[in-house]
């Protein structure tokens, strides 16, 4: 079983939960070091290369081989401990809670996506520990509908259902879903969804670290249709073992002289801040999925 389809397994979600509450957090992170170390010296597992090639191009293409090593070894290590946090934490509300630094802003926009006024798109980045802070978030009272992947694996379903459990809606991106979160939208209500994902089958290749990809643009036809704005959001580690949230402006979508040019320039508009608090920290990204495979060939 290829890495990324057996950590997205229910027997890996069940196992975790189970065994991340009783041990303490030094033993937890020391066993999740050693399960990192072993991921990585699989090099040849799909989200192992897909991890190396897109260090590689966050890094600009600089690191050699030896260095490309450590990055991607550090990658896993730090995701490996945000994955025993979040397990350590579940069904323990109060304990999740106090792992987040949502930042001063957040109980305003928290009041302001309650009140209904105007909708917001969210887009979350594949950095620190974003399930995590999605769920903390839901338990501080955070509502909306969750636009996920079209993944049929039970260890999404699991996510899924965390995600209803505190006030999401978690619906899978199709043409009927896209309808619904409009509606929501228009009638004030939050849409969160991933930014960096690829999606072959986009249409679309705006430009991310200056090269284009295929990456879902489907956030800048909801914020367009429904009038409302956009907000980019990443989570990074704290060195007192929390994590914090970062976010963007409130970003406006501007109209152009066609509809492709309006959706090309918002999305890498969009993405220019995904981009700026990826490239702060690149260690804490760690999106499974290749999202410039051209580039595989030259990988140091």
């Amino acid at each position: 079983m290829k890495v990324h389809d057996l950590l997205n397994s229910r027997i890996a979600a069940n196992f975790g939960l189970g065994f991340a509450r009783i041990i303490p957090k030094p033993a937890g992170y020391a066993l999740a070091r050693i399960v990192a170390k072993r991921i990585v010296a699989n090099g040849d597992d799909p989200m192992v290369r897909a991890v190396r090639l897109n260090q590689w191009i966050a890094h600009e293409q600089k690191p050699d081989k030896e260095e490309l090593d450590e990055i991607v070894s550090e990658v896993f290590r730090l995701r490996a401990y945000t994955i025993y946090d979040f397990f350590r934490s579940l069904e323990r509300d109060q304990v999740m809670k106090s792992l987040v630094d949502f930042g001063p802003d957040f109980s305003e926009n928290l009041r302001y996506s309650k009140s209904r006024v105007r909708g917001t798109v969210v887009l979350l980045t594949h950095t620190g520990a974003h399930e995590l802070v999605a769920i903390a978030a839901g338990l501080h009272g955070m509502e909306g509908i969750a636009l996920t992947f079209d993944e049929m694996s039970e260890g999404y379903q699991w996510h899924n259902e965390l995600r209803k459990r505190v006030g999401y809606k978690a619906i899978p991106t199709t043409m009927s879903a896209l309808k619904e979160a409009n509606r929501y939208l228009r009638d004030g209500g939050t849409v969160i969804t991933g930014i960096e994902r690829p999606l072959p089958t986009s249409g679309y290749c705006p430009s991310f670290f200056g090269i284009p990809t295929s990456l879902p643009v489907h956030y800048v036809t909801l914020a367009l249709k429904a009038d409302v704005p956009v907000v980019v959001l990443a989570t990074k580690p704290k060195d007192d073992g929390t994590y914090y949230l970062e976010m963007s402006d409130i970003i406006e979508i501007q109209k152009y002289s066609s509809r492709k040019k309006t959706i090309m320039n918002n999305a890498e508009n969009i993405l220019s801040y995904a981009e700026g608090f990826i490239r702060s920290s690149p260690v804490d990204w760690s999106m499974p999925f290749p999202l410039w495979p051209e580039f595989f060939p030259e990988l140091p």
